[in-house]
């Protein structure tokens, strides 16, 4: 009888129907454990697709998506749900694009307005450094919206040293793994940009141009560790760079100006 099962002997719909029962109860809790362990047991995915279905139509499509990855990693072979993740994948992505497009909008503007408070200033920046390291949308959005030019004109007249370090931490983001941002910033802000805010006494300056810095060193390198036919010109270019950046470190380290966080940290990036 159904009192003598055990755990394992059940199946998903009798889970998923002791999950219903306690849900109309009101007993949210037991009816969650009761879905999972639907779940749990379920070798064909059949509560994974109909929960998918449903999150859909409730335009809850990030967690939709996720039960449709569910369904493809236990089926590789279901074109079904294979067709069904790809539409859904192309309308996360697309949302997520627009949500970071507005973020971004928003947090340049407050972050460049000279007019807002010290404390709301420096928490935009912190949400645009966030922004940049997802490289797909947040980092290209910045670019787009002439982050780069405006981040170097701040630091300029910047006081808020939390406001400078998170944005010379940005531009070390923007170039993080992408060679043609990485051009763009080595052409508009240059090498002695990052040499000259790294030669300080503030240690997290210093460490936020390291960091800088170093992302621009792993790119050109990056570049020059995998060949490609194709991509000549930009290989030519790249060593260039690494030859230009290391014979300017080591030069560095004799400056009689420098600091010693500066040097040590020069030190570093040339080990």
């Amino acid at each position: 009888s159904y009192s003598t099962m055990t755990k394992s002997d059940m199946s998903a719909w009798q889970w998923n129907n002791k999950g219903a029962a306690e849900y109309e109860k009101g007993n949210l809790s037991k009816a969650l454990s009761h879905y999972t362990n639907a779940l749990k047991v379920d070798e064909d995915n059949y509560a994974f697709r109909i929960r998918c279905k449903a999150l859909e139509a409730l335009e809850r499509f990030e967690e939709a998506y996720r039960d449709a990855e569910i369904i493809i990693s236990s089926d590789p072979n279901d074109e079904d749900s294979r067709r069904i993740a790809e539409r859904l994948r192309k309308i996360v992505q697309e949302r997520k694009k627009r949500s970071h497009s507005a973020k971004v909008s928003e947090m340049l503007d407050l972050a460049f307005d000279m007019n807002a408070s010290e404390k709301e200033r420096e928490i935009a920046m912190n949400n645009l450094l966030v922004l940049a390291r997802d490289d797909q949308t947040g980092a290209e959005e910045i670019f787009k919206k002439e982050g780069v030019p405006k981040i170097v004109q701040l630091v300029k007249v910047e006081k808020n040293e939390g406001v400078i370090c998170s944005a010379i931490r940005i531009v070390g983001e923007l170039c993080r793994n992408n060679f043609s941002r990485t051009k763009f910033v080595m052409k508009r802000v240059g090498l002695f940009w990052c040499l000259a805010l790294m030669n300080s006494i503030s240690i997290n300056r210093v460490n936020a141009s390291q960091h800088c810095l170093q992302h621009i060193l792993n790119t050109y390198i990056d570049m020059n560790n995998k060949p490609d036919s194709n991509l000549n010109e930009d290989l030519c270019e790249a060593q260039k760079e690494i030859d230009t950046i290391m014979f300017c470190l080591s030069y560095s380290i004799t400056n009689r100006t420098i600091t010693g966080l500066a040097r040590d940290a020069i030190i570093e990036l040339i080990m």
